[in-house]
């Protein structure tokens, strides 16, 4: 099972007895289970993030996927953690993926970021948690069939636009070209996406502010 905590693109951040229910399913039923955490540092502020392999200390058919790259913006230097406790699928993986040997630049910026910047994320994460309320106030302002929910964790917006009336192509023709912006169409997520659009509100607010306004005039032409 690949899992996915936080969520992409909801941002639902799972509760304790959630995980816990479902690593015990795949525990009981022999299921590998590949938690994908590379959002786990991204949550709003009062909310817990539980990963998955800490609840279940004695099991060792749970992968854990982790990296700075999201929360330090250090996607260019190619660092990431993936935690195998089993010997036998560490091996494995091993010799299907090999060990990529990671830069003295990236050891470097990973060993800072972890060790100094905790104060930074913090202000970060206050950044973005008023990111979050000004979106919410302008689009149920200025958006008033459109339908968000601040999420949990992430920094992203998954925005239903289905009252619109529009198809996922027409959605995305009419962000590019009448509002000129560049967004994720939902439907990339599956057939349950259609109709959403993903922001990266990881930006200053004249950014975000600038991105909802044109968003807003283009879809109530």
């Amino acid at each position: 099972m690949f899992f996915c905590s936080p969520h992409n693109p909801t941002g639902n951040v799972w509760s304790q007895e959630d995980l816990l229910r479902i690593g015990q399913i795949c525990l009981d039923n022999n299921v590998l289970l590949i938690s994908d955490e590379i959002h786990f540092d991204l949550v709003r502020t009062g909310v817990k993030h539980y990963p998955m392999a800490t609840l279940f200390p004695n099991a060792d058919k749970i992968i854990t996927c982790t990296a700075p790259s999201k929360t330090f913006n250090l996607a260019g230097l190619h660092m990431s953690n993936v935690i195998i406790e089993n010997k036998d699928l560490k091996e494995m993986w091993e010799a299907k993926v090999g060990f990529s040997m990671p830069s003295p630049l990236g050891i470097v910026a990973v060993k800072a970021a972890y060790n100094f910047c905790e104060s930074w994320l913090d202000e970060l994460k206050t950044y973005i948690d008023a990111n979050y309320a000004f979106a919410k106030t302008f689009i149920d302002e200025h958006m008033p069939k459109a339908r968000f929910v601040i999420p949990q964790g992430t920094y992203f917006i998954w925005l239903d636009l289905r009252e619109y009336g529009l198809t996922s192509l027409q959605l995305d023709d009419l962000m590019i070209k009448k509002a000129n912006v560049l967004l994720e169409g939902g439907s990339m997520f599956g057939n349950e996406g259609n109709g959403f659009q993903r922001i990266n509100i990881a930006c200053t607010r004249k950014t975000l502010e600038q991105a909802l306004i044109r968003i807003s005039r283009a879809l109530e032409q």
